[in-house]
């Protein structure tokens, strides 16, 4: 399976070969053209991951064809050509690029850029984690551990934390000691010792001196715990 779908840009024939052979080899898939209107006439056919494109072509050049790009796509553009002034650079990222690379280039210094690029446009479309959960009254700052009720912190263990986070996931439904041992302390905790015991216990009496809150931490005999739906409606 191909790493990556990316369309070469270049009117001469050498360049555009031997740039589609390195990234062949690479294990690329590579589609190639010669000109600025038929690469945009593909990217409107076909779905690409990357473009290079060269920036002295005739008709239109790299520099609007990536313009043109920029008006309906934000797919990765890396200009390879033989311009090689400092300014040259600043009009290529002012147009639209994502980086520049200098005729004649180094096959290893291509492909680590290639990589680069096509690693950082995949991290800009990956989802941002969640970073907080609140219901009611409880908040839980994800990222510091950090609980609050009414915004007032609450001073939980990391133990403690990881408790409260699993019974909130699962409002209203019964967790199993089995379950909450398994996913707060892993398979290294029997789920009928005291440890999960004396850790709700604790919780529940946190829960209390910040906002009296503990009662919604029910045991449910012989079955597990629950926190109750009714702590959305407390103040």
């Amino acid at each position: 399976m191909a790493l990556a779908r990316i369309l070469v840009v270049d009117d001469e024939a050498t360049t555009r070969d031997l740039l589609s052979r390195i990234l062949a080899d690479a294990g690329y898939e590579v589609v190639d053209t010669y000109s600025a209107e038929e690469a945009l006439a593909l990217l409107h056919r076909q779905p690409f991951d990357l473009v290079t494109l060269d920036v002295m072509m005739p008709h239109v050049d790299g520099l609007e064809a990536c313009r043109r790009i920029r008006a309906f796509s934000s797919l990765p553009v890396i200009f390879v050509t033989a311009r090689n002034e400092p300014l040259n650079e600043i009009e290529g990222f002012e147009a639209g690029g994502d980086d520049y690379i200098r005729k004649p280039f180094h096959i290893q210094a291509v492909l680590s850029r290639v990589r680069a690029v096509l690693r950082r446009a995949e991290e800009a479309t990956r989802p941002v984690p969640e970073t907080a959960t609140a219901i009611g009254p409880l908040k839980l700052d994800l990222g510091s551990q950090d609980a609050y009720v009414n915004g007032r912190p609450a001073h939980l263990t990391s133990k403690e934390f990881e408790l409260l986070r699993v019974l909130m996931e699962q409002l209203g439904q019964i967790v199993s000691r089995e379950d909450l041992a398994s996913r707060v302390w892993g398979q290294e905790l029997d789920p009928d010792s005291k440890t999960l015991r004396v850790h709700v216990y604790r919780l529940r009496k946190k829960l209390d001196e910040v906002g009296r809150l503990g009662s919604h931490v029910i045991t449910k005999r012989d079955r597990g715990y629950m926190l109750s739906p009714a702590i959305r409606e407390t103040a």
